[in-house]
């Protein structure tokens, strides 16, 4: 008897060290000196070099990025939404929540506002210093193709780059993904536009006269909606949406005069009560804003090219077994919960994780899909809510005791996503009558893309 109990315990050690040593191995071989190729050198594809560098000595992270280092004027105006989310996701890069919040701008309803460039800034920069050796940037260099046999990422200038593991987070206007469409005959994408554009301009410091910290929505004036929102260091960022697609500027908008005033007249609009609901039933002031406006910008805003939001779903983010998407280029919204920068982070540390766990790399990227997809088609989902805006007097009626109902019970769609850790699909499930609503004016109003294939 005593050496059946002997026999059963070293059968059980030797199931442990087996398991420790699967789990080591798995570590070692899962692109193990490896070569990582980033298309886009985004947040998202950043905050992911960062983690992969860190959890895997071994690997090294080449990105291609077809801006300049510093970006476009576009890149700078714009700011992102960032919050509990991303304080927590961001726990395993020691010091960044913290190096972030220095650089961005509080608001009145809890979130902070960081150019996309500061944020770039500050995660390339750890890059850069802490992994000079397994860490590369090729700006002002522009992909051509990929070929998927021989694992080369085609490049504009005649050469190649050769790629263990290829991540394309270059957009919503993704090459890597217009690659795979050509690639997979099996491919489908669910792929649209909001029927509105919007642009960005950059205002000067307010020198009192605005408080640093004001949300406000605007409204008339020929435009849609849009709203004034902080800029770090100092002034504010006016985003501005407007529904003729045959316009590059808001109607009635030709000169530098006429911006002026319907900015103006849009910051003095009385607030709907969805935009209530959406600023936290936060009122506007009464008092007339002065605004002061910077003449370079006002040419700026006029001269640019007119922007797009997108809705963009996909049944998978990777391809053969070793092409991954991430970011917009795999999840695209609208921008009203502010909550773009969020997923893209979640997705990158999704497949970091994934790639950590995993023996083979197509594993991890098959898990991947399989964790990713639900998470950030339930926020594209909830981002829907914007098309509240595009319905009529009983579907706004309709949403507005829902979301009253809601309320009654503790949940508000808005504070769930932007000021609680709660899981995208769970807040989903909690309004989704609502969201089922709001897709059905989405239905009726949403402009097919040109790379649309039904899932």
């Amino acid at each position: 008897m005593f050496l059946t109990m002997l026999s059963r315990r070293i059968l059980s050690l030797v199931l442990i060290l087996s398991t420790v040593v699967k789990s080591v191995t798995s570590t070692e071989k899962c692109l193990s000196d490896g070569q990582v190729v980033i298309v886009g050198a985004g947040p998202s594809s950043l905050f992911f070099a960062n983690i992969l560098l860190q959890q895997n000595p071994t690997v090294s992270v080449q990105i291609v990025e077809k801006n300049s280092r510093d970006g476009t004027p576009d890149q700078g105006a714009f700011g992102f939404g960032i919050g509990c989310r991303h304080e927590k996701l961001l726990e395993p890069i020691p010091g960044m929540w913290e190096q972030l919040k220095e650089v961005s701008a509080p608001t009145k309803f809890g979130l902070r506002i960081i150019r996309r460039n500061d944020l770039c800034s500050k995660l390339r920069s750890r890059l850069e210093s802490t992994y000079p050796e397994r860490f590369k940037i090729l700006y002002e260099t522009q992909c051509e193709n990929i070929d998927f046999k021989q694992n080369l990422v085609l490049l504009k200038n005649g050469s190649s780059i050769f790629y263990d593991l290829l991540v394309g987070a270059d957009g919503a206007n993704s090459m890597v993904r217009a690659s795979i469409r050509k690639d997979d005959a099996g491919y489908a994408e669910e792929h649209y536009f909001r029927p509105i554009l919007w642009k960005s301009l950059r205002l000067p410091d307010q020198k009192g006269e605005v408080d640093p910290r004001a949300v406000i929505p605007i409204s008339g004036g020929g435009f849609r909606t849009g709203g004034l929102l902080p800029r770090y260091p100092e002034g504010h960022t006016i985003l501005a949406f407007w529904d003729n697609l045959n316009l590059q500027n808001p109607e009635g908008v030709h000169d530098e005069e006429g911006l002026v005033k319907a900015i103006t007249t849009g910051l003095q609009a009385k607030m709907s009560v969805f935009q209530k609901l959406v600023y936290f039933k936060r009122q506007r002031t009464e008092e007339s804003l002065n605004i002061e406006f910077d003449d370079i910008e006002l040419k700026r805003f006029l001269q640019g090219q007119a922007n797009r939001e997108h809705i963009l779903k996909l049944r998978k983010y990777h391809h053969n077994e070793n092409v991954a998407l991430m970011g917009d280029a795999a999840h695209a919204m609208y921008s009203l919960l502010g909550q773009g920068a969020a997923c893209g982070f979640l997705t990158a540390s999704m497949l970091a994780q994934s790639l950590g766990r995993e023996i083979n790399i197509s594993t991890a990227l098959e898990n991947y899909s399989n964790d990713a997809v639900p998470a950030a088609n339930a926020i594209v989902d909830l981002n829907l809510v914007t098309h509240v805006l595009d319905g009529g007097l009983l579907i706004k009626l309709a949403t507005a005791l829902l979301s009253l109902f809601d309320a009654l019970r503790g949940s508000v769609l808005f504070k769930d996503v932007a000021h609680t850790n709660m899981p995208y699909q769970e807040i989903l499930k909690r309004n989704r009558l609502l969201i089922w609503i709001c897709k059905q004016v989405f239905k009726k109003r949403r402009v097919t893309a040109p790379t649309h294939r039904k899932i």
